[in-house]
């Protein structure tokens, strides 16, 4: 999971990390990122430090970035820590430095699922940072779960969405396990170009989570994947086959 940021929805974001987690029998790893540029950044003599709190802060911001970050990698743990618990799933904490994309390419393989989890702020969301992690872990090799920032509430059962012509079984074999767990229904649509569509398709009941290929509907690439997410308003699990592990 990746893209966790403090603040609004930021507990719910967590409960829904472990639930899908729950909900396919795998574990959970969460990751922090100490970002080495930033922290290079820091150091800088000329550099200056504004805390949430607004207040400029006294030379030696490299100590007070790497106290803010010891602070909310706590807090995160903590709140990992109940909601893994509450849903009896195996989990663990990484703590590692470098840049996002290394991290996530030495780290994510074929078979994981890599969450990502938007900013709910648009300044923040199209930040050079924030672009830069989600084309991170889009391209790589896991699938990747896109949950925007402001998902739609209420809502209830899974979409596999598969592209005609195409094999089914990859994305029909992991709907159907998320629908079984939820115990909601299951809907699959099949030759659907455009994902702009798909609205059309639930009549004001949005539904969890959709499934679907790379590929599927023209989703070929992070910006079009978010894009659709991010006006669906619904999380988007995209496959390049099916997943054993978050």
């Amino acid at each position: 999971m990746f893209g966790f940021a403090a603040g609004s929805g930021s507990d719910r974001l967590l409960a829904e990390a472990a639930e899908i987690a729950s909900w396919l029998g795998l574990e959970l790893l969460a990751m922090t990122v100490e970002d080495e540029a930033v922290a290079t950044l820091g150091a800088h003599p000329g550099a200056a430090w504004l805390s949430r709190s607004g207040a400029p802060q006294p030379p030696g911001i490299s100590e007070a970035m790497a106290r803010e970050t010891r602070t909310a990698t706590s807090a995160l743990r903590r709140r990992l820590e109940h909601e893994a618990a509450r849903v009896k799933l195996t989990w663990s904490f990484q703590t590692l430095r470098g840049s996002a994309e290394t991290v996530i390419a030495q780290t994510v393989r074929q078979s994981d699922i890599v969450v990502y989890c938007e900013p709910p702020s648009p300044l923040e969301r199209d930040a050079f940072p924030e672009r830069n992690l989600w084309r991170a872990v889009e391209r790589s090799p896991g699938a990747a779960l896109y949950r925007p920032g402001r998902p739609l509430p209420n809502r209830s059962g899974v979409v596999a969405v598969t592209a005609s012509g195409a094999s089914r079984a990859p994305v029909e074999a992991v709907a159907q396990q998320l629908a079984r767990a939820t115990h909601e229904p299951l809907h699959h649509l099949a030759g659907i170009a455009d994902w702009r569509a798909l609205p059309q398709q639930w009549d004001h009941n949005p539904p969890r989570l959709i499934v679907l290929a790379r590929g599927t509907m023209g989703l070929l690439d992070s910006d079009a994947i978010a894009q659709a997410a991010r006006h669906l308003r619904v999380p988007l699990l995209v496959l390049e086959e099916a997943p054993q592990a978050v």
